[in-house]
């Protein structure tokens, strides 16, 4: 099951990144993972505006006209009719995006997060998160849809949010996507240095994979998608290759001993909000809504297909490395992917876990890094070509806070990815479909929800997504207060 799976979702990242090269040879814009995450955090018309005045400095940011990069692949021409854009891969190809958009740099951080509860219980939580992801994204897809049906042209979740919630709505959106953007991106920075070289010698290595990284973000368009598509096609391959060379090694029965945690409970609340921001991919849902013209059918299947594969392929990555013995993680750091190999077998799995490392954090990068540099390019105001200080600005603003959190200590990884999950995550994707749905729900007809159960559903997700937050915060505040009086 596992192996279909990922033979599955190596087909979808493939055929996303063979769509997205065909359309950059053809001259058209190309929706990325960083595209995905631009549509939705700006308005389609103020970033088309924008991506085109700025595509010889931002490359990827014409992409947004048109995610997690991202995220990086799938060919979209954002100026075509509806039927036009509806033709590319079909069902398919939207499944290609929402599984482009979900595989990324928070899947190093899995098999860490998962020992302590151990690996069934984290496996079931996992399942339990992505159904509640497919919920929301339903959600999502249902309230864009009938946007789309009415004939609107922007259908981007701060676009929605401003129907539904007005424009405090629009503007608390638009600054969780900034701060999500950030603390990604210093996340990322730090998993990326670390994976060119000894975490005790942190600062040289992540400010080289920064700069690296910030180069690709700001690259002409066609230099950055030739490179990000060959930065998928080492991703997957990294992955598929790791996986088979662990695969022999593999120890069911250690999969069923309990976890490394005193209290799994406890493990499991910790583990949950960086298992929901690995496996979040609402954000490319109003696109694919778009591109079916609101087919109720069409956005199911998309969602449903394209997020099934990274969630089987997240389980069968976690089990191949807690299946094999290994000293467990220092507090902080990330679980050796490699440990419990034959010598022979260690060496070759080490450096594909490097390439699969960086790429999976360089793509991810580059997707909230574009994604940020169109939020603060309209919070600035920086839409005139010729304003080279409004762009300095930007720049500033994008890159230096990022790097400035990638920097303020060697473990910083997975603190940041859980504030992340635990509370911006949770919200745009979590409670705030929730809450666009229940308001487009009270003025739709009959018959038009594409997730079932009316209320019962809505109140069940908004229910879960309110309780991550407040057990998130409580466990945030115990942890300060006991740092701060060590006898508490």
């Amino acid at each position: 099951m596992a192996s279909r799976c990922l033979v599955w979702l190596i087909s979808l990242l493939i055929f996303d990144n063979v769509m997205s090269l065909r359309t950059t040879v053809s001259g058209r814009f190309t929706l990325t993972k960083t595209g995905a995450t631009n549509l939705l955090n700006s308005d389609v018309s103020r970033t088309a505006h924008s991506a085109l005045a700025h595509r010889s400095r931002s490359g990827h940011a014409a992409a947004a006209a048109a995610p997690r990069s991202q995220r990086l692949r799938l060919a979209a021409a954002p100026d075509a009719e509806p039927d036009a854009a509806a033709t590319d891969g079909g069902v398919f190809g939207a499944a290609a995006l929402a599984a482009g958009n979900m595989v990324g740099g928070g899947i190093l951080a899995i098999p860490t997060v998962c020992a302590g509860p151990g690996f069934y219980p984290a496996a079931a939580l996992t399942i339990c998160l992505w159904a509640a992801n497919v919920g929301t994204g339903l959600l999502l897809g249902e309230v864009a849809a009938a946007a789309v049906r009415r004939g609107d042209e922007d259908v981007s979740l701060r676009a929605l949010s401003r129907d539904a919630l007005g424009e405090s709505g629009a503007q608390l959106t638009s600054a969780f996507f900034v701060v999500t953007n950030l603390m990604l991106m210093g996340a990322y920075v730090a998993a990326g240095g670390d994976a060119l070289g000894s975490a005790d010698g942190y600062v040289g290595h992540r400010i080289a994979f920064f700069l690296a990284a910030t180069l690709l973000a700001g690259a002409p368009s066609v230099l950055a998608d030739a490179a990000n598509s060959g930065l998928v096609v080492a991703m997957v391959g990294a992955l598929g290759a790791l996986l088979v060379l662990a695969a022999p090694s593999v120890d069911l029965s250690l999969l069923a001993q309990p976890g490394t945690a005193s209290e799994p409970g406890s493990a499991l609340m910790t583990a949950a909000p960086i298992l929901l921001g690995a496996l979040v991919f609402q954000n490319v849902v109003p696109i694919i809504a778009k591109r079916f013209k609101g087919d109720t059918e069409k956005i199911r299947e998309s969602v449903v297909l394209g997020s099934a594969a990274p969630a089987v392929a997240y389980i069968a990555f976690c089990a191949s490395v807690l299946g094999r013995p290994g000293e467990a993680a220092a507090p902080g750091e990330l679980l050796d992917a490699a440990r419990g190999l034959p010598d022979e077998l260690r060496g070759p799995a080490c450096a594909a876990l490097a390439v699969f490392s960086v790429t999976a954090v360089a793509t991810s990068f580059t997707g909230a890094a574009v994604g940020q540099l169109e939020e603060i390019r309209g919070l600035v105001g920086g839409d005139d070509d010729d304003d080279s200080s409004n762009e300095a600005i930007v720049a500033a603003a994008c890159f230096l806070p990022p790097l400035a959190l990638a920097l303020s200590g060697p473990n910083v990884f997975l603190p940041l990815l859980s504030l992340t999950g635990g509370y911006a995550n949770t919200y745009l994707f979590g409670l705030l479909p929730c809450l666009l749905a229940w308001k487009h729900r009270e003025a739709a007809e009959a018959g038009d929800e594409i997730l079932p159960g009316g209320r019962y559903s809505l109140s069940a997700l908004g229910s879960g997504a309110a309780t991550m937050v407040v057990s998130a915060g409580l466990g945030d505040a115990a942890h300060a207060i006991s740092t701060a009086v060590p006898h508490v």
